[in-house]
């Protein structure tokens, strides 16, 4: 009776009181073997030290020499029946996974504050986000303008903006702007800056 006051005050279950953690690891125990479809179409139980060799008979070709992602795929292809998940741990074991690729470093505004000196010397590109309360939904605003005269060079609002959009943005200003005012010719160092919007760092742009 005690126990049960107990538990009521405390907020836990009986369950809860009494559960101890198993010492053994818990869910499916790792399998030896993988089905394989021949090409009779028989299906068979092969070693994972099959599959090994199969992973290492691909990496030497330098077109499949592929992560545990594709290796799936690949692997599927020629009659095996594994997932993404064996083919990860089968990988790691015999030390033959990929190393991740590693992106490129950003380059970061130093200082906040900017003095240009002349014309579209410092350019600053953003995109800000509007509620429309009438159609329940945000729009996109696309604006790019010249830090010096604070003029918007342009301007694109739309339900949807991608980074072809911020392509043919900058089209339009190289063309009715910068070419028109001869930057090139006159060696104005154009400097762009943005915020880390993954549509401004797109390789396209």
């Amino acid at each position: 009776m005690e126990r049960e006051v107990a538990f009521r005050i405390s907020g836990i279950t009986e369950h809860q009181y009494y559960y101890q953690k198993k010492k053994t690891k818990q869910g499916r125990a790792y399998s030896f073997t993988t089905l394989y479809t021949n090409n009779s179409r028989e299906k068979v139980e092969v070693l994972n030290e099959i599959i090994i060799q199969e992973i290492k008979q691909f990496h030497k070709d330098p077109d499949t020499d592929y992560g545990y992602q594709k290796m799936e795929s690949a692997l599927n292809i020629k009659g095996y029946a594994i997932n993404r998940k064996k083919v990860y741990r089968l990988m790691k074991e015999s030390q033959l996974l990929k190393k991740k690729h590693q992106k490129p470093a950003k380059t970061r505004v130093k200082y906040r504050k900017v003095f240009p000196s002349q014309l579209f010397e410092v350019l600053e590109m953003d995109i800000k986000f509007v509620w429309v309360q009438k159609y329940k939904m945000h729009y996109y605003v696309l604006t790019t303008i010249d830090t010096f005269t604070r003029v918007i060079l342009h301007k694109m609002v739309a339900y949807s903006i991608k980074k072809e959009d911020v392509n043919r943005a900058w089209e339009h200003i190289i063309i009715n702007h910068l070419q028109l005012n001869n930057c090139l010719e006159r060696g104005v160092n154009i400097e762009v800056r943005n915020n880390n919007d993954s549509r401004f760092s797109a390789k396209l742009i």
